[in-house]
């Protein structure tokens, strides 16, 4: 099999699940272990801590203490979490423009796009270029999710975290009292999604390019 068999463009749909088998998930497996491992640390030393204090205030200080390490510990999830929503969003970003590059002869790009988001102008890319409409992935609601939480997550002010409240109508990164939280599940539900959107490109694409091979 010579070079000239290989079609690169097979390539392409590989790209953003690689990124996260090899980056974000051993990141958040690790990162998860240990916000476990110090969760219950805690809880042991706050319990100690009530078997030693003899009076109330000696308890309430431990309580507050206790209360301290703990919100600790969710800044330092939301760090993380803040940091592979970035990974993602650059990945998927990388493997959108990517993927057009095959096409710059033939579906040629314009020099700006409009659009408030680097989503928003790829989407009106995609749309003017290729005819592809990223409405028309059902997954796109969940992408354009991550998009606004990574958003909120590293811009970290009012504007942009309720942008995320307003714009998405069952949030995944959102606590009980209204601010941002990342599990490893949604986490990982959110990569699962977004990688079927890009696949989904990819095949769009994919039928274009057939189409421009010469019988």
């Amino acid at each position: 099999m010579a070079w000239k068999d290989f079609n690169l463009f097979d390539f392409e749909r590989e790209g953003f699940s690689h990124t996260f088998d090899e980056i974000v998930l051993p990141i958040l497996d690790a990162s998860e272990q240990r916000f476990n491992q110090r969760e219950q640390e805690i809880d042991s030393e706050y319990d100690a801590a009530l078997l030693e204090e003899s009076n109330e205030a000696e308890r309430r200080d431990a309580r507050g203490w206790a209360a301290y390490k703990q919100t600790m510990l969710d800044e330092q999830r939301e760090v993380i979490g803040a940091a592979l929503l970035n990974v993602l969003c650059l990945a998927m970003k990388d493997s959108l423009e990517s993927m057009s590059r095959y096409f710059k002869a033939s579906h040629p790009a314009e020099d700006k796009y409009p659009g408030k988001s680097w989503l928003d102008k790829k989407q009106a890319e995609f749309k003017g270029r290729f005819q592809i409409d990223f409405q028309d992935a059902k997954e796109f609601s969940r992408v354009r999710e991550l998009v606004l939480a990574r958003n909120a997550s590293v811009h970290q002010n009012e504007g942009t975290l309720n942008e995320y409240r307003e714009k998405v109508s069952e949030p995944r990164f959102l606590s009980d009292d209204g601010f941002l939280t990342f599990e490893k599940g949604p986490l990982v539900e959110s990569f699962v999604d977004s990688n079927k959107f890009v696949e989904w490109v990819w095949c769009e694409l994919d039928r274009i390019r057939i189409k421009s091979i010469p019988n």
